[in-house]
């Protein structure tokens, strides 16, 4: 061999000797590259479908996963999803000096904005958070006595009463010395403006921190507003511009040493009303709030050694609480998401523990979408705080799937909400030095890159790679991903997001489906008399039979009937009973598609005494046509419940059911007549629906003249003057006797 071509021999065998270790370390490290195709059509057709991927680097096998949703809006199995955290739009103190110690916030997705309270500066902020990256200020109302450390704020969109619009309503608490409670129009083109302003307590310090939770029964809306101090009220606010206070109860007065309330929520049903606090007996204390003029003590759940409990609920299951623990079990001094079984309100089940939340946690009141969570990380020296999202998939494993903080404006942050539909979550934080006192947003995204996002499907050992996919989990929402595999290579890591979807549909002729009953399933303190109705709709306009049912024995039913509002009437239904309604649609007679359900109410637990019949109207009883006048009324309660009257004025018009009104109290109402003769009666009935009978009749004649009546006034004068100084002038003595 040649000397030349030698050398070069012995250099490349030196060079290949050196560079194979690397290279097969290069290779190792490596991993395959695959994805499955598109999927086209969107929708499937057919319960067998030929899923296919494609390789762009060697491979030995191909795996390919999946996951189902029913809904392709949450409940992802298996579930076992994390997140990707990144920052949004934000703004601090040095942006707008008002944002300083914001406290709490109210999210309306409806029309985009961020209602924000702001603690030392006495104002309620207005925020456009349309946009996750550009957020705008676009009204502010400041005041220094009614906002005076303004801590808590609920809006109520879209609220009338008696035919009035009062648009957009804030209630707001604020705890200077007095405390507020405030009622507020906040329409979105003007300046936020007082309705009303209740004077709270005089006197008491500004720590006493206020909170707000309203729902709404029936066509009336109420508020319960807590204190730090261990009180609460609730309210009657269906008009705002005269709100009514219902009752008040002091914690001292029910449970020994509950001297301190911090937040409130009501149970899914409005009855049962959770406060969370401390003092010796610390934990979540429940009231009975059935009847709101009179809330009843229940008990309290937790353990001794906890200092707070937050409680909301689970909207899979209403009977599922969520709470934080602020000391955590075993006293370790970590902090713990704990959940409870609340079906028997006055003892829960705790069903499980979750791992430590990093210090002290905050929920808001809308905290959660069915799979996901959001608590504040937080820390006592303020550093690297933040946010923690949290996966509530499985209430057996719940998890922290992400955190979120900066130094530059995360500190203390302590009140998160989170938007689900547009993946973001909207944070306060208030510390005083620098790094806080911002509202933040913080986008996310669900990440599927582990392996515990999917379920495996099958393997294919050689290309073409492909697979009968045969929807195991029936009709739905699939996504899809594949892992390539090749000997002395890592295997290729699971995707961010899914390569290929796809939707198979129900049975093109889908059986009847049913909307939500009235009453609500599984609702309590309903009357003995009622009409139990549900939607029914067939997506393909196909008419159905159906049929309802009571375990009474009462029935309704429908043949070739369609799409609208079905109903069945219950009548003499027993005390404290629970009943269950049967409903059933088949589409079309005979096809064999149908839909079935049963739903369960209960009846009050007692008898409800109709008011006492009310007084006989007083008012004027003569007078002129077209000219206002006004009769008033009582009635009492036998259980003091709150009290609605209806007026018939005797001309063919009646009034609506007018309050409600406190048992007792003299009420008013105003009638012009266009008849010369008439009548007034009025009936009331209480919060059950119980009527009173009829009120005797007040005689009603308007046929007087303007001289006939002068004359009518004139005569009763004379009369006063005849019957005072008959005695001195016999005369008139005779002469009273002939008017």
């Amino acid at each position: 061999m040649n000397r030349k071509y030698t050398s070069y021999f012995v250099v490349l065998s030196l060079c290949f000797g050196l560079l194979c270790p690397f290279t097969s370390a290069l290779l190792e490290t490596l991993s395959p590259n695959t994805i499955v195709d598109p999927i086209i059509p969107y929708q499937v057709t057919s319960f067998n479908l030929n899923v296919t991927a494609t390789n762009t680097t060697p491979v030995d096998t191909i795996t390919l996963y999946y996951r189902y949703s029913a809904n392709n809006y949450s409940d992802w199995c298996p579930g076992k999803d994390y997140a990707i955290l990144t920052a949004g739009d934000y703004k601090t103190k040095t942006d707008d000096f008002n944002i300083d110690y914001p406290q709490r916030m109210w999210y309306d997705e409806q029309n985009q904005l961020l209602y924000v309270v702001n603690y030392f500066q006495d104002n309620l902020q207005i925020w456009d958070v349309s946009d996750s990256n550009s957020i705008s200020k676009i009204s502010q109302l400041k005041n220094y006595l009614y906002l005076d450390y303004v801590h808590d704020v609920v809006v109520v969109n879209n609220w009338s009463y008696h035919d009035r619009d009062y648009g957009n309503i804030a209630f707001t608490v604020a705890h200077g010395s007095p405390m507020y409670f405030n009622s507020m129009r906040v329409n979105l083109t003007t300046t936020p403006e007082f309705l009303q302003n209740v004077e709270l307590s005089r006197g008491e310090s500004f720590t006493k921190l206020g909170y707000i939770a309203v729902i709404q029964r029936g066509d009336c809306l109420y508020a319960a507003v807590s204190r730090l101090s261990g009180k609460f009220t609730i309210f009657n606010v269906t008009d705002p511009t005269n709100m009514v206070n219902m009752s008040f109860v002091r914690g001292v007065d029910v449970v020994e040493d509950q001297d301190c309330w911090w937040w409130l929520t009501f149970s899914p049903d409005t009855n049962y009303l959770y406060l969370s606090g401390g003092g010796t007996n610390v934990s979540t204390i429940t009231f009975d709030v059935s009847n709101l003029s009179n809330p009843l003590y229940v008990g309290y759940q937790g353990e001794v050694d906890e200092w707070l409990c937050l409680a909301y609920f689970d909207r899979h299951n209403a009977s599922t609480v969520y709470s934080i623990s602020r000391v955590g079990v075993g006293g370790d001094g970590n902090e713990y998401i704990k959940i409870f079984d609340a079906s028997n309100p006055a003892s829960w089940e705790l069903l499980a523990t979750s791992g430590d939340t990093q210090n002290n946690g905050e929920w808001q009141t809308d905290f959660w979408t069915n799979d996901w969570a959001a608590s504040r990380k937080y820390v006592d020296d303020g550093n690297q705080t933040g946010i923690i999202l949290w996966n509530i998939r499985n209430i057996t494993d719940i998890y922290n799937a992400g955190t979120f903080a900066r130094d530059s404006y995360t500190k203390h942050s302590h009140m998160q909400w989170l938007d689900y539909n547009k993946s973001r979550i909207f944070v306060l934080a208030y510390a005083s030095s620098d790094g806080g006192n911002s509202i933040y947003i913080v986008k996310w995204q669900i990440s599927l890159a582990q392996e515990s996002s999917w379920y495996e499907y099958g393997v294919d050992t050689s290309a073409p790679w492909s697979w009968n996919f045969n929807f195991p989990k029936g009709p739905g929402y699939y996504e899809f991903c594949s892992i390539g595999r090749k000997t002395g290579q890592l295997p290729e890591g699971f995707p961010v997001s899914a390569d290929a979807i796809c939707y198979v549909p129900i049975d093109t002729n889908a059986p009847p489906a049913f909307g939500m009953p009235t009453p609500m399933n599984n609702s309590v303190n309903q009357p003995f008399s009622l009409t139990w109705s549900i939607p029914i709709s067939d997506s393909e306009g196909d008419a159905f039979h159906w049929t309802i049912e009571c375990s009474n024995g009462q029935l309704s039913f429908g043949n070739e009937d369609n799409n609208g509002t079905k109903s069945v009437s219950l009548s003499d239904l027993s005390v404290g009973t629970q009943y269950t309604i049967w409903v059933n649609a088949t589409d079309p007679a005979g096809s064999g598609l149908y839909t079935r359900a049963w739903y369960t109410f209960m009846t009050q637990q007692k008898q409800s005494n109709p008011p006492d019949k009310p007084i006989k109207p007083s008012g004027v009883t003569s007078g002129k046509l077209n000219t206002p006048y006004t009769y008033s009324t009582s009635t009492i309660d036998p259980e003091s419940d709150m009290v609605f009257y209806l007026w018939d004025w005797g001309d063919g018009t009646q009034t609506d059911w007018l309050g409600p009104y406190n048992s007792g109290d003299t009420v008013n109402a105003t009638h012009t007549w266009a008849v010369k003769s008439s009548s007034v009666k009025v009936k009331a009935k209480d919060s059950s629906d119980a009527e009173s009978p009829w009120s005797d009749p007040l005689p009603i004649s308007m046929p007087r003249s303007s001289s006939y009546l002068f004359r009518e006034v004139l005569l009763q004068i004379l009369k006063d003057l005849f019957e005072r100084f008959s005695n001195a002038v016999p005369a008139l003595r005779q002469l009273l006797v002939h008017l």
